[in-house]
């Protein structure tokens, strides 16, 4: 270690004494740290060159990042010598200078890395069994001012460890094995942290893998460390069915197997009919991660083409469920290719494998080579989703595929990236890579306008732009808004961050800017191909037998729309139904899928509606035969509808092409 490096180690270890003397810094479970931008697609140029094997792990303490894989060469960002360090190795995080005092001797790969709560040691897990000629079974602890192996700590695992996080001074464990020091542990352990003493009070069996070998890949702890969800090879926790996703409950004592359990993610059946993803993965599912809040946490996989089914997919699980039968909240498909770790951050929910594309559900089950169908928008190698809905951000650096990305990392400066491969963001970063807060992409929030607001709408045969205060109650008088525009071929309409976005009579999806008296000029929104009907087969709305038409069909007949929850809702000439399909203004990207709402027997008659809008949790709307009426909405409407507008209420047939609120 040069003396430089000592020197600020050292200054930032006194520096967290002090907080945690003070009751400063919480106790709280290491992950993902929440960002308040999209990063940069820029990635940065000192970060340094691994190259060969894969890296899987990346830890970050102050300055000092230290990375673990499979690899044996490494080099600086700008060349020089080329370095034989297999394995682990330590680097500036503001310079991208390698530390070659830190230069430990494995005989085997690192798999996880988590630094102690003080950061004056690093904790290691793999396939090794010897660290610096010493005997270290899958397990080590790396004193980093002494620089050299703790020898009085006692972890070690009789298999190998695939994931590990360090929650104060507990220390928790996945992997393949059966044993853990002294103790039976199979596939998960909570160990001290400062000894490496096995817990007593966490002994939580995963057991009966259907295939291969039984084990633990990836677990995520929620920011008040009080739940834990793994996910692996496995089929029972604590002898009760939990198919390859398992939360538990880190409040009880000893720790429990949580009130929750989800069917999505079946395990491999011999000789059964139904065929849910490829049955020579150990495993399907391939990382997890809670959301800084704690909320959700979103799970990928890999697995095969499989329309409907969570193969190949990202999706969001809300934390609090309880129950079984459980559903995600969203899901996003590749369309055949893998995702292989994800983070979540807060404003985006990043996701790496060897996709090329999200938003893609409608391939071919025996597709061979996948190909976009409807919806699909290319997104190769790394992806930011919404967390809201899982539809992509704008942000699109790309990434040579290879294999996958193994390791995200999310600081206050920015996101690491691990994986197998060299380009990143069109430039040569092998295998080891940094996105940069600065220069990133700030999110608005998608939230519709609130009342007290003016409510427009499009006069039905004059195409004429109309407005009227109204404050959730009580309507102002009409106000003619000269825009210029003709809106007489509009199809529905909403608002939503200083841009309206409407239906055409074409079957297209467009957009103005909006300032609440003059517009901008008007462009298309990119539907990558979801005018047309879903091929090559006939896939259904979830839930319904209803056949998913093409969006244009249903756009040059919309009769409302409203935006709310990340959802554009809208109602189609003809048809007794409120659909909705996911929506992200930053990107302006559409859904693939296509849900139904609400029906009639919710007591909104959908097939008459000719205008409505969403405004502080009212939905707003006109009927055929001009009234104006409101009810509550949450997904779906809540209690009766109110008459509060129409020819014999305020004398106004308020049937439009469509309403907005703005303010």
């Amino acid at each position: 270690m040069t003396p430089s490096r000592r020197f600020r180690l050292t200054a930032a270890f006194a520096a967290i004494a002090s907080a945690l003397a003070l009751g400063l810094l919480p106790n709280v479970a290491s992950g993902q740290l929440e960002q308040d931008v999209v990063v940069s697609d820029n990635p940065a140029d000192f970060t340094p060159q691994v190259l060969d094997g894969r890296v899987n792990a990346i830890e970050q303490f102050g300055d000092l990042v230290v990375v673990g894989g499979t690899f044996t060469q490494i080099q600086d960002a700008n060349g020089g010598p080329v370095i034989d360090q297999p394995y682990l190795f330590a680097f500036d995080a503001d310079t991208g200078n390698i530390d070659s005092q830190f230069d430990p001797e494995f005989n085997g790969a690192v798999e996880a890395l988590a630094f102690t709560s003080d950061g004056g040691s690093v904790i290691a897990g793999g396939s090794f069994t010897s660290v610096n000629g010493s005997n270290q079974e899958r397990l080590v602890k790396i004193d980093l001012q002494q620089m050299r192996v703790s020898p009085s700590w006692k972890g070690s695992a009789n298999d190998l460890v695939q994931d590990l996080h360090v929650v104060g001074d507990d220390l928790y464990i996945s992997g393949r094995f059966t044993r853990v020091g002294n103790s039976d542990r199979s596939g998960m352990a909570r160990l001290d942290a400062d000894s490496g003493t096995v817990d007593g009070t966490f002994n939580i069996q995963f057991t009966d893998a259907p295939r291969f070998v039984m084990g633990v890949l990836r677990f995520s702890i929620d920011p008040a460390a009080t739940k834990l969800v793994a996910v692996g090879n496995f089929s029972r926790v604590d002898g009760q069915e939990r198919l390859q996703v398992a939360m538990l409950d880190l409040t009880t004592n000893p720790v429990s197997v949580a009130n929750w359990k989800t069917d999505e993610f079946p395990v491999f059946v011999p000789n059964s009919t139904i065929t849910w993803c490829q049955s020579n993965f150990p495993s399907w599912l391939r990382d997890v991660d809670f959301s800084p809040d704690g909320s959700y946490f979103v799970i990928v996989t890999t697995g095969a083409n499989r329309p409907k089914r969570l193969c190949d997919t990202a999706s969001r699980w809300e934390s609090d469920a309880t129950g079984t039968g459980l559903k995600p909240t969203w899901a996003t498909w590749s369309g055949g290719d893998s995702f292989s770790a994800v983070a979540a951050t807060g404003t985006a929910v990043y996701v790496g494998g060897h996709q090329q594309y999200v938003n893609n559900p409608y391939v071919d089950q025996d597709c061979g080579v996948c190909i976009p169908r409807g919806g699909a928008i290319p997104r190769e190698g790394l992806a930011a989703l919404d967390p809201i809905n899982g539809m992509p951000y704008t942000w699109d650096p790309g990434r040579a595929r290879g294999e996958g990305v193994f390791q995200f990392l999310a600081t206050e400066d920015g996101l690491w990236v691990g994986s197998d491969t060299s380009r990143l963001g069109d430039e040569i970063h092998p295998r080891l890579g940094f996105f940069p807060v600065e220069g990133g992409i700030n999110v608005p929030p998608s939230v519709p306008y609130v009342l007290p607001a003016d409510l427009y709408n499009i006069d039905t045969a004059t195409g004429e732009l109309r407005r009227r205060t109204y404050d959730g109650s009580t309507l102002g008088s009409t106000e003619a808004v000269p825009t210029g525009v003709a809106w007489k071929k509009t199809r529905g309409i909403f608002a939503l961050n200083g841009r309206l976005y409407f239906g055409w009579a074409d079957g297209t999806l467009r957009t103005r800017s909006f300032d609440g008296t003059s517009v901008g000029p008007m462009t298309k929104v990119k539907l990558y191909g979801l005018e047309a009907p879903p091929e090559p087969h006939t896939f259904f709305i979830p839930g319904t037998t209803i056949p998913v038409p093409g969006i244009g069909d249903h756009f040059s007949k919309m009769t409302g729309a409203f935006f709310d929850d990340g959802r554009m809702y809208y109602t189609v000439k003809g048809e007794p139904r409120l659909y909705y399909r996911y929506f992200t203004a930053q990107s302006q990207t559409v859904g693939a899928n296509l849900f139904v709402a609400s029906t009639n027997a919710d007591g909104v008659n959908w097939k008459a509606v000719r205008g409505m809008t969403m405004a502080s949790g009212q939905l707003v709307y006109a009927s055929g035969n001009g009234t104006l009426k409101r009810v509550a909405f949450d997904g779906k409407p809540v209690g009766s509808p109110e008459t509060i507008g129409g020819p014999l209420v305020d004398g106004i047939d308020w049937v439009s092409r469509g309403f907005f609120a703005f303010n």
